[in-house]
């Protein structure tokens, strides 16, 4: 086979696959930019014709160029060794069969190209319905899938074969190829009419007038994973609020709390405690190695029930799929949901992308952006009317993975091989260095929406009635001691949160410089809307310097499953308590106190040199439950597991 024949063979492959790929995403929802797509069909076209050139300088068969490019295509998208292996050799063999016959090498491309696509693309969506596909393990799944690949390029090419033989329709074999990648670039059609998954979502309600409602509409916004000490309006070197601190100014009525510490040190614990106003080892929902992926507080009254009660509209729009795997959690809420996600890539496309080049264009890994949960809580916002409403938010952008979007570059450079993946324990300082930078960046871009968010309730009047509590639900970790990301200690980087509050016009509230949990801002949303007071936290619009001594206390209960990535003691469980400046750790029989009036950042312990201190805080710290509350195994999909497993999750 001559360099020109096969570099126009690959060319052929190489297309057809970029188009069927664009086609693919594009029929279904066009979820990225034209750049991205474009880029994706550069990586395609240009390796095939790679492969191409290398195999034509060599004079390689044209069975050779086709088995070469078949293992390549499934090699992008199957794990493994096993299913390009089946390709290479299952097409290496039918294009022998063909050449005798002289087919030119095209040819095989296209039957190869449709296969790949039919198998990876259309295959799955119509085999579910058959039977339980999604039960099949990986490995055996992609091996069924390159097995498929391989009988229909030998059907293609068997027909194509018997049609060549018969003298009464001359011409009939390239014909039937030329079908064939029509039908490719047609599947696409296919597989979106016969999938259940691909409907669009509903429409969200139709805006209204704002209106003047009978008590404060309140606003709850969970930045998931952000850590108090990274945003510049708590002083950060790094300008990652600068947005917000300006709308605050211009309003002149918003405040940030200084001492804000989450109940728990991840997802669930942390929000259970921020809808019940409990302590963890009060309403159960907390990791122990008995838990499995779904989680309980049904016993519980719920912060949406108090306030529906009193008549509140209550709606809850989240990222975080955890939010959806807590029974109970979703009680009170007249609307809970997560807004549909635009996930879906061009499969070849992205994964040659991952591959050859995962820094350009690594947004697309990000499906869970801020804008979409700003914007359907924006609408069901507006619906309200004179209605009070309670909106519950969780946006995920600063969980890793941390691909920024907005502010990509602003605080370190972005490299064409630079991968995404989740940080780790054995990552060198540089690399960790990155990690913290591309986390800044990730909040430059929260930062952006929610300054965005807040002019647009603004200019619709909404903020002008409105309480706004700006929180997390836990902070993250850059190996300060000896942690990585979250869900492993009680030290400030996993548990010190920020409390951004904007009351509406008129009104104002005090900064209260002593210790808080979740479960206070719990207590203050109560009082706010005149609903009953759950659990045990206090009114934050309490003014300060009456004396009381009150503290801030964190439970954590082990996880096992973060002892070799992320902190060697994860599987101990901590408990901490902060009370009058001081805070009091104990994890792994290690006691240890910090003075975070001169210390915030918890590296240097006292406790050897304050026992009488150590012993009074001792007497304060929280009782760890001996279980954790109700959960179960459950059914759960494996697309839910994927996405809690991308989130650093279960193995």
């Amino acid at each position: 086979m001559k360099p020109g024949t096969a570099l126009s063979a690959a060319f052929v492959a190489g297309t057809l696959l970029a188009i069927f790929d664009a086609l693919w995403v594009l029929v279904v929802e066009r979820a990225q930019a034209p750049g991205y797509f474009a880029w994706c069909a550069a990586l395609l076209v240009g390796g095939a014709m790679f492969v191409g050139l290398i195999l034509g300088l060599l004079r390689a068969p044209a069975p050779l160029l086709a088995a070469a490019l078949g293992a390549a295509g499934a090699g992008l998208v199957w794990p493994g060794w096993l299913p390009p292996l089946v390709v290479g050799l299952g097409v290496l063999i039918c294009g022998a069969w063909v050449t005798p016959r002289e087919a030119p090498p095209w040819r095989l491309a296209v039957s190869t190209v449709a296969a790949l696509a039919g198998v990876v693309v259309v295959a799955p969506r119509l085999l579910v319905r058959i039977f339980d596909w999604e039960a099949l393990h990986d490995t055996t799944e992609s091996t069924l899938l390159a097995l498929g690949a391989v009988v229909i390029v030998f059907a293609i090419e068997f027909l194509a074969r018997r049609l060549q033989d018969d003298p009464r329709v001359p011409g009939a074999g390239a014909r039937l190829h030329v079908a064939t990648a029509v039908a490719l670039l047609l599947a696409p059609l296919l597989a979106f009419a016969t999938a259940d998954d691909d409907v669009s979502p509903p429409a969200p309600p139709a805006p209204t007038s704002p209106g003047v409602p009978s008590r404060p509409h309140v606003l709850l916004i969970v930045l998931d994973t952000v850590r108090a000490d990274h945003l510049s309006i708590y002083g950060y070197e790094r300008p990652t609020t600068r947005e917000l601190e300006a709308r605050f100014e211009r309003l002149g009525r918003g405040v940030a709390f200084p001492s804000v510490h989450s109940d728990g040190n991840w997802t669930v614990p942390s929000h259970a405690s921020l809808f019940t106003g409990l302590a963890p080892g009060e309403h159960g929902a907390h990791f122990t190695p008995g838990n499995s992926f779904f989680f309980d507080i049904a016993d519980h009254a719920t912060l949406a029930e108090r306030l529906r009660d009193v008549g509140y509209r209550t709606i809850g729009v989240w990222a975080n799929p955890w939010l959806g795997r807590v029974d109970g959690m979703a009680r009170g809420f007249d609307v809970y949901l997560r807004p549909e996600m635009p996930n879906r890539l061009p499969q070849f496309g992205e994964a040659a992308r991952r591959l050859l080049t995962p820094g350009v264009h690594p947004e697309v890994v990000e499906t869970e952006r801020g804008d979409l949960v700003l914007a359907r809580l924006e609408s069901e916002l507006t619906a309200c009317g004179d209605v009070p409403c309670f909106a519950f938010a969780n946006l995920l952008d600063a969980h890793a993975y941390y691909v920024p979007d907005l502010c990509r570059g602003r605080f370190i450079d972005w490299r064409i091989r630079e991968t995404i993946r989740l940080p780790s324990l054995h990552d060198d300082p540089e690399q960790l260095a990155r990690f913290e930078a591309h986390y800044d960046e990730e909040l430059c871009d929260l930062d952006a929406r929610l300054a965005g968010f807040l002019d647009r309730l603004d200019a619709g009047g909404l903020l002008d009635s409105s309480w706004v509590f700006i929180t997390s639900d836990h902070g993250e970790a850059f190996a300060e001691h000896g942690n990585i990301e979250h869900g492993s200690s009680a030290y400030a980087e996993q548990v010190r949160i920020p409390l951004l509050v904007l009351p509406p016009r008129g009104q104002s509230i005090a900064v209260d410089p002593r210790p808080a949990n979740l479960v206070d801002v719990t207590r203050t949303i109560a009082a706010i809307a005149d609903a009953s007071p759950p659990g045990r936290g206090r009114d934050l619009r309490v003014e300060p310097g009456d004396g009381t001594d009150v503290q801030a206390s964190i439970e954590f209960y082990g996880d096992p499953t973060k002892v070799a990535d992320r902190n060697p003691r994860a599987a101990d469980p901590a408990r901490a308590v902060v009370v009058d400046g001081w805070k009091l750790v104990e994890q792994s029989g290690r006691i240890e106190l910090f003075d975070l009036r001169s210390d915030p950042r918890e590296r240097d312990d006292l406790a050897d040199r304050e026992p009488d201190r150590v012993e009074r805080l001792r007497a304060r710290l929280p009782e760890l439950a001996t279980s954790a509350g109700p959960s179960r195994d459950g059914t759960i999909s494996r697309e839910v597991l994927e996405q809690l497993r991308q989130l650093g999750y279960g193995h």
